[in-house]
């Protein structure tokens, strides 16, 4: 019997990884990715598990009693996707002083660095312009007295002034989806003042590497972080999708 499930497993593994690497195969190629993202996939995050993933966290921060006097940070947003979900769930849970913060260059990703996947990713991809994203979460009902969108690419937007400049409180959540080594550790010195005791962090891009056993990215930028940081203190939530993690901060 144990051989059996073990074969089992070893053959659903084969599947998964090679679904994986089906993904990065037809991804890597930007015609059909633009005809997949503008034309088929629509006004949604790019994650199908994202919704019933940002469900569970705001209701995690919510018994964890962060969401009511913190608010909610998104970096790397895209077409608004997600950050139009967040308010949602907040709106259900009946978190009405929250403020929603959407970082983004609004032109894509910046370039490709040595200690980023290549798969997939290449400079530009996820471009899309502040108007439409405005655009789509007004047209989706999105309340925009409660959402900031902060333009410009992560190493120069970052600033410690707009902390004071946009009011901001500490971080009951931080989705952090810019998929890049580089990027990430900008986003994890910005945030870094603004964690307390129960911050949930998302990382959408946690297992995005398309070689065994090698980190890449923003995982890569997190051990780093943690490594600086030891006095700041992680434990995992749980993963999501093939791809995310959240984590929440255990000690600062």
């Amino acid at each position: 019997m144990d051989s059996i499930l073990h074969n089992k497993n070893k053959q659903g593994n084969f599947i998964f990884s090679l679904k994986k690497r089906i993904f990065f195969i037809l991804v890597n190629i930007p015609f059909w990715e633009k005809i997949y993202l503008n034309k088929i996939h629509g006004f949604k995050p790019l994650s199908s598990c994202a919704p019933a993933m940002l469900k569970k966290v705001f209701k995690i921060a919510n018994e964890l009693g962060t969401l009511k006097k913190s608010d909610y940070f998104e970096f790397g947003i895209y077409n608004g996707g997600s950050i139009i979900h967040a308010q949602q769930n907040a709106k259900k849970l009946n978190a009405t002083k929250i403020k929603f913060f959407g970082f983004d260059s609004f032109e894509g990703l910046p370039t490709i660095g040595k200690k980023d996947e290549k798969g997939y990713l290449y400079q530009g991809k996820y471009a899309c312009s502040k108007e439409n994203v405005m655009n789509n979460l007004i047209n989706n009902g999105g309340d925009m007295h409660t959402i900031k969108l902060i333009e410009g690419f992560f190493n120069k937007s970052l600033k410690k002034s707009l902390i004071k400049k946009y009011r901001m409180r500490k971080i009951a959540i931080a989705y952090i989806d810019c998929d890049l080594y580089t990027s990430t550790k900008d986003v994890l010195v910005f945030i870094k003042n603004l964690l307390i005791k129960n911050s949930l962090i998302i990382f959408d891009d946690w297992d995005i590497s398309s070689e065994k056993n090698r980190i890449k990215g923003g995982q890569l930028a997190f051990k780093e972080f943690c490594k600086a940081n030891p006095n700041i203190k992680f434990i995992p939530e749980f993963a999501f999708c093939w791809h995310g993690k959240v984590f929440r901060v255990s000690n600062i």
